[in-house]
């Protein structure tokens, strides 16, 4: 609703209302007042029509499209004579390339004249966007195509004549610049491979050229196989590896090492034991590994378009000292000069390496000590003193030395005596027995004791004491001077110089008496 008065009579009629100056940002418009009296009032109002050539404000809800007003009824100084100033007013802010409707009216002592109005155009100006979307399509190792969006209606700013472009290698500065009028362009003899390229582009109008739109590009090839991969350095629980990086594809990034369990202990086949590790150098340490077990390490060299072939490699570590005590320790046999002993292997997994044993027997009368290695996990000894007491105790081994040792545990040498019989007579016992093998240089006599039982057999005694006969080389005796009809026990206990062996006894009862 215009301020004022209904519509009559004017102190002013416009005339030759027209647009005079033209920019991308402002029109200028004048106009005629054809009146006796100065002292009159205007209004200058403007409404987008169309932006940018390419919007008519359909949907617009932002008001962008709605009547402003310029200048709201004030007064304009004119040029001229009184009956026919001319008057001139710049509307500014307003958006490049688009049409406007621009209307003035005047306005004396409250009467509003009559409106005047007509449609005009900024003019063109740089774009003020960049193309969007920019893509690189590569079609072989040397020929690339890069492609955009048209800027959207809004950013253009004129009519769009051509995209100025520019490629060149990053770091380069060798430029290619050109101008497309399409939203593409091809180019051919490129080295793509492994190379990054910078790309930009941007827009153009009569205006002016706009801002660019930039894209980094580079034809990445997954890498090659690595090569002259070697063991520098290895021990028991850690080992270290270098390789030469691909000479094929482009340049990996990282190496992915694949480190797996494949035989732990050398007695144990396993794959469940994986580490796997990125590692930006062309090395490799591994550490806090299992000792005296075999890894296979898989190489992988990587970058951003792949993986290249895997390289593979076996690495055993070195033995290392067992940290466990053989179990199970126990004399097994024995004999007038020989002991026997036998222990469990260590379990897989605790071995280290390749065991040996290593014993220890103490001869308690003398404190000499014999020595041993046995490969397996019992040793026969044949030499040792008879009827003798010893303490043994044993330790695994590796290349790299004995480990712990067990506690000592006691044994003897010793004769037995078998198939122990005893006859009685009146007042006799004959006893035989059956000596044992003695492939030893010792000298063995037998010990003869009887003891008295149940004499008369008028029940068993308390008082049982050992009475000793004698001692023979032989395996045969006759013990004489013993009470008709009595219970005795006959004992058989081999010697060495005085030192007892193993005894053996038997049962006897004597027949009654004759007279």
């Amino acid at each position: 609703m215009v301020e004022g008065k209904a519509v009559s009579q004017s102190r002013c009629s416009i005339r030759e209302f027209t647009v005079t100056t033209v920019t991308s940002s402002s029109l200028t418009i004048s106009w005629k007042c054809f009146s006796s009296e100065r002292g009159n009032e205007y209004l200058v109002t403007y409404r987008l029509t169309n932006r940018d050539q390419c919007d008519t404000g359909i949907g617009n809800t932002d008001g962008s499209f709605q009547t402003k007003t310029d200048l709201n009824w004030g007064t304009v100084q004119g040029s001229g004579s009184g009956s026919s100033d001319t008057y001139s007013w710049t509307i500014n802010q307003l958006n490049p390339h688009s049409n406007y409707m621009l209307s003035v009216n005047s306005r004396y002592d409250g009467t509003v004249g009559i409106l005047k109005s007509l449609t005009a155009s900024t003019a063109e100006a740089a774009p003020s966007g960049s193309p969007p979307n920019i893509t690189a399509t590569v079609q072989s190792d040397s020929i690339a195509s890069f492609s955009w969006n048209p800027i959207p209606c809004g950013q253009r700013n004129g009519n769009i004549i051509g995209y100025d472009y520019l490629l060149q290698i990053k770091g380069d500065g060798q430029l290619r610049t050109g101008t497309s009028t399409a939203t593409y362009v091809n180019f051919a003899d490129l080295a793509l491979q492994c190379v990054t390229y910078e790309f930009r582009v941007a827009a153009s109008t009569s205006g002016g050229t706009g801002t660019s739109g930039n894209l980094e590009f580079t034809l990445e090839l997954a890498p090659g196989e690595i090569s002259d991969l070697r063991i520098t350095g290895f021990d028991s629980e850690s080992f270290d590896m270098t390789w030469t990086a691909p000479d094929t594809g482009c340049p990996a990034n990282t190496y992915l090492v694949r480190n797996t369990l494949i035989n732990q202990d050398q007695c144990m086949y396993s794959n469940d034991e994986i580490q796997i590790t990125a590692v930006t150098s062309a090395s490799y340490s591994a550490v806090i590994l299992i000792p005296y077990s075999t890894y296979m390490v898989d190489i992988t060299p990587v970058n951003s378009a792949g993986s290249g072939t895997t390289t593979s490699i076996q690495v055993t570590t070195n033995e290392a000292v067992p940290t466990v005590v053989p179990s199970n320790l126990q004399l097994h046999d024995r004999g007038l000069c020989s002991l026997t002993f036998a222990w469990d292997d260590l379990p897989c997994g605790s071995r280290g390496g390749t065991i040996n044993y290593i014993y220890e027997l103490v001869n308690d009368i003398n404190g000499d000590t014999v020595r041993g290695q046995p490969t397996t996990n019992y040793i026969f000894i044949n030499t040792l003193d008879c009827v003798v007491d010893y303490k043994f105790r044993v330790a695994a081994g590796s290349s790299k030395g004995p480990g712990p040792w067990t506690g000592y545990i006691n044994a003897s040498t010793t004769l037995q005596v078998s198939n122990i019989q005893a006859l009685g007579g009146e007042n006799s016992v004959s006893v035989t027995w059956s000596a044992g093998i003695n492939f030893c240089t010792c000298s063995v006599v037998y010990l003869i004791e009887y003891s008295l039982t149940n004499p008369g057999q008028c029940g068993d005694i308390s008082d049982t004491t050992r009475m000793t006969v004698t001692t023979t080389s032989d395996t045969t005796y006759v013990i004489t001077d013993l009470l008709p009809y009595s219970s005795y026990t006959v004992y058989v206990t081999p010697m060495v110089d005085n030192r007892r062996g193993d005894e053996a006894y038997a049962a006897v009862m004597t027949f009654e008496s004759s007279k």
